[in-house]
Formats: structure tokens, C-alpha cells, sequence
């Protein structure tokens, strides 16, 4: 079974990355990636309602829940390193650490992940019954699984503050992101990164996401989740 690990004790996080067989002579050291989310640059404040999408709609944020799986290191376009860990994240913590183990040494070109849980796993019963994978299930009703986002905020329609909960389930609609990193990791050097989500990629590119016209809520509607799980893809960039 995989494991599901809580942010409180990332400490043996990504220990079961896959090595190469044991005849590879390639070194081998640690890197930690602190993760951070943004809206266009500004730092995400919370139940704050300061920030505007492509629509031109003011909304703020109360929410933020995630998970991040299948974490895979390119190098030269070939990947060289991988783990089956899913990580719950909760964006209201003040420090997200993701530490990786057993990391090849070399020249990384890229990183790609799932925001979400891989189908093999978006079952009920596959992870731990945590109270915060409890609170992030999936109805069966409806397909099962697990949210792989919950997004909720409220925006400014007019004098009014409506709620709005963009959130994403179900393989169909599993974000397969991922992001440029050029950087060259050995055991003489730090290899600690900063990446960080910006809030606003989620409601442009290629598709523009508003809540007047589209709707305050994705939970069920193909049509909308569709448009958030392809805006989802670079939401996500090294720093």
C-alpha cells in the first residue's frame, strides 16, 4: 500500500525513490525542494479578498488542500529518478519541505508530477484513513477516489461576496504537471530548491476561468473540470 504522509512528518519522505540496478557507478545524494504558493507573484494570504484573475474578478482564498504524486527527475530527457510517495499538502502550513533520498548525482532538466493521486491509488481504501484523506474523498457516487484539489474562496459579484469551490476528482481529470529545472545536484553542493504555485495559472492558460460566466463550483461538471485540469499543468514553477 502506499503511503500517505502528512506534512508534520515528511521526515522519511521520498526514501523509496527508485535507483538504478546496483552495477550503476553514479553517486548518489539528497535534495529538498520547500514549496510556497503565490497569486502572480504576491505571496497567498489567506481569507483575504486582494486578488484578481483574467476574468478582472476580485477573489479571495480560504482553502487550499492538495495532493502531489509520482514525482519524477529528468535528466538529459531521460528519467533517472522517481518515487511513489503521495504527499497531502495543505497550503495553509507555513513550511512545506519535500526531501527526496537516494537522488542520483547529475544535471536535471526537468521535474513532472501528478497534482492529484495516480489511478492505481485513487481508490477508496489505498491510503491511510487519515482524518485529512478522509475529508478529501471522492463520493462513490460520483466516482470515487479521492479530491485530488479543493480550492475555495470567495469573489466580488457586485456588493455581493459569493463562495466559490473549485475542486478536481477522478482519474479523467489527474493534472500531469511539471516544470524546467536546470540545475546540476552532487554531494558537495546544498541541493535545496524553491518552487511555488501560483493560485492565478489555475484560471488562465490556455483556458480562461471565470465565475460569472462559468459557474462557482467544478465539483461533477466535466466541462469545468476539464478547463482547471488543463490550466493545471505549469501552475507550479521553479524559482
Amino acid at each position: 500500500m502506499k503511503r500517505i504522509l502528512q506534512l508534520a512528518v515528511l521526515g522519511a519522505l521520498f526514501a523509496a525513490g527508485c535507483r538504478p540496478n546496483s552495477g550503476n557507478p553514479t553517486p548518489y545524494t539528497n535534495v529538498t525542494i520547500d514549496l510556497s504558493h503565490n497569486v502572480d507573484g504576491r505571496p497567498l494570504y489567506f481569507d483575504s479578498l486582494m486578488y484578481s484573475n483574467n476574468a478582472g474578478e476580485l477573489y479571495s482564498v480560504n482553502n487550499l488542500e492538495y495532493y502531489i504524486s509520482s514525482i519524477r527527475f529528468y535528466y538529459r530527457q531521460k528519467m533517472s529518478f522517481s518515487s511513489d510517495t503521495v504527499v497531502y499538502i495543505d497550503a495553509r502550513k507555513p513550511y512545506i519541505t519535500l526531501p527526496f533520498y537516494n537522488v542520483p548525482e547529475g544535471s536535471i532538466d526537468s521535474v513532472a508530477f501528478y497534482i492529484g493521486i495516480d489511478p492505481a491509488h485513487n481508490i477508496h481504501g489505498k491510503i491511510a484513513p487519515t482524518a485529512q484523506n478522509v475529508a478529501m474523498e471522492w463520493p462513490d457516487a460520483m466516482g470515487g477516489g479521492y479530491h485530488f484539489m479543493k480550492l475555495e474562496g470567495h469573489w466580488k459579484d457586485g456588493s455581493a461576496q459569493p463562495g466559490f469551490a473549485v475542486h478536481l476528482g477522478t482519474n479523467a481529470y489527474l493534472v500531469q504537471a511539471g516544470a524546467s529545472l536546470k540545475r546540476t545536484i552532487s554531494a558537495a553542493t546544498a541541493n535545496n530548491f524553491s518552487a511555488s504555485m501560483n493560485i492565478n495559472e489555475w484560471f488562465r492558460n490556455p483556458n480562461i476561468y471565470s465565475f460569472s460566466s462559468d459557474g462557482v463550483y467544478t465539483m461533477g461538471n466535466a466541462t469545468l473540470m476539464g478547463k482547471v485540469r488543463d490550466n493545471g499543468a505549469d501552475v507550479i514553477q521553479f524559482k
